[in-house]
């Protein structure tokens, strides 16, 4: 299992190689979530898994995880909501 990312994969290559890549990236590197966020600190854990499925078909399973600092629309103190997401995608010819 490789921890870094390819700036370039062929995807139909790393399902049929069974290629998984894992590991943290800062959230300061995604701007589309800072404007909801109070704090920048911390990081996003990922997993990144390509396969072929039962049918034989090629997939991409993706997990991420953070603890985003969020403001209380009640108290507007800073809660800290936990935050896990799993999705399966399939990669299909153009």
């Amino acid at each position: 299992m490789l921890s870094l990312l390819p700036d370039f994969a062929d995807p139909l290559r790393l399902c049929a190689l069974g290629k998984a890549y894992e590991g943290e990236l800062p959230l300061a590197d995604f701007p589309r979530l800072q404007p909801l966020l109070i704090s920048r600190a911390g990081r996003v854990a990922f997993r990144i898994v390509f396969e072929l499925n039962a049918d034989g078909r090629p997939v991409i399973g993706v997990r991420v995880r953070a603890d985003l600092a969020l403001q209380c629309q009640r108290c507007l103190d800073e809660v800290v909501v936990p935050v896990e997401a799993e999705s399966t995608l399939a990669v299909v010819a153009g």
